[in-house]
């Protein structure tokens, strides 16, 4: 994994001109924290005692793919390299930012990965779960920072978005209690991981299941809609959302019939015993795509009404067509209404009128956009200025960290 400041570079040089001294701004800044991260570790005196040779350079990203950190060991130097999203940096103290380095630091150096394939671990979320939760609370432990410490140093985001030791099952954690721990931390992950299997057979819960618990606890519906998604399943099938699955067309729907690329109307169906049902379709018609789409929401008043038929969605359409032949580009539905009969259709003008009036107060122009966009940026400027400014000043930190500011366009790292 190799990310330069190039990248930076060519996100900033695609922003409006107005941005780019905000982003200018905005990289110096979490540089700094990015940096004083490193001496955070070093005044805990965690950092040399895990060998701090290790411990490689942090660098800032916007590539979507890393929307929040990652770790990769440089092969060339043998250093733990910390790849960290410009952002998600910029919306942390530099204490957090040093207890993610640590973090990752602890999974390569008490080899976790490599674990994962000797021991053939199924299980890779129970594992994480573990792996996490005794990492953390070993942290918390030895880097010993207090509520006294000064608001840069101190750890927010971790302390609520981290598995902690006390969310494992109580039997787990008197089984293993980690007082004292510091000379067993590389084997006592996989003892943990058999003993957590051992817990969920004696309670008679699937290892499978309550991983997929985890899994959708810790990403959430994100997770669930990509399955969906890549198991053609759309929608996450979470309140509010959408849910698609099979269903049974009726006489007078409009569908699209892909054997002859246009939409039309079924006239009648037939169901076999299979569930699977055939259908005689009408794809007479010279409207376009979007005619029809607009005309299903004449035809789905008519579903409302309980009036759907054939003949009835027949004749939506081919008053629709009249009035377009005879000059209207897209016909009201007032004239569409006196055309059918069917004069509920003429409520759409009301609600479009509505709809039309909501757009216009909500959706925002590309100016406001841009504006909105400036001022969020502004947002983390401000934040990551406050944290620097706790620590501006110092000349020389004691464990020998340099306090530094990038000039905005070297970019330094």
């Amino acid at each position: 994994m190799a990310y330069s400041i190039e990248e930076v570079m060519k996100k900033r040089e695609a922003l409006p001109p107005e941005r780019q001294e905000s982003f200018d701004d905005l990289v110096s800044l979490v540089d700094h924290n990015l940096m004083y991260a490193k001496h955070v570790l070093n005044t805990t005196n965690w950092w040399l005692g895990y060998r701090g040779s290790l411990m490689g350079t942090p660098i800032l990203t916007t590539d979507k793919d890393i929307p929040t950190a990652c770790v990769a060991l440089d092969p060339y130097n043998g250093c733990i390299n910390y790849y960290f999203n410009l952002y998600f940096a910029a919306s942390l103290s530099p204490g957090d930012i040093a207890f993610i380095m640590a973090h990752e630091c602890l999974h390569l150096v008490l080899g976790h990965l490599e674990q994962m394939k000797i021991f053939h671990i199924q299980y890779q979320e129970l594992w994480n779960v573990v792996t996490d939760a005794f990492i953390n609370e070993y942290l918390h432990r030895s880097l010993r920072w207090t509520k006294g410490a000064q608001d840069a140093n101190k750890i927010d985001w971790v302390t609520s978005n981290g598995i902690r030791w006390t969310d494992l099952p109580e039997e787990i954690q008197a089984k293993h209690p980690i007082e004292g721990v510091k000379g067993q931390v590389e084997v006592c992950a996989i003892e943990i991981y058999d003993d957590f299997l051992a817990y969920l057979d004696a309670k008679g819960i699937d290892p499978g299941k309550f991983e997929q618990a985890v899994k959708n606890k810790r990403f959430g519906r994100q997770v669930k809609r990509k399955e969906r998604i890549e198991q053609n399943k759309r929608g996450s099938g979470e309140k509010g959302e959408t849910i698609y699955e099979k269903v049974y067309a009726a006489p007078g729907d409009v569908v699209w019939v892909k054997s002859k690329n246009r939409y039309g109307i079924i006239k009648d169906v037939r169901r076999t015993k299979d569930q699977k049902g055939e259908a005689d379709i009408d794809c007479e018609g010279t409207l376009s795509r979007e005619d029809f789409r607009r005309l299903n929401r004449a035809i789905g008043v008519t579903t409302g009404l309980n009036k759907k038929s054939y003949a009835l969605s027949r004749k939506i359409v081919d008053a629709y067509a009249k009035l377009v032949a005879g000059g209207q580009a897209e016909p009201g539905w007032d004239d569409l209404a006196a055309a059918t009969g069917v004069k509920e259709i003429a409520e759409l003008t009301s609600i479009d009128a509505a709809q039309k009036a909501y757009d216009e107060k909500t959706i925002m122009t590309p100016e406001e956009i841009e504006a909105e966009e400036l001022r969020k940026q502004k947002e983390l400027v401000a934040k990551a200025r406050g944290y620097q400014q706790q620590i501006q000043g110092e000349q020389r930190h004691p464990g020998g960290w340099v306090s530094r500011t990038v000039p905005a366009k070297s970019y330094e790292m």
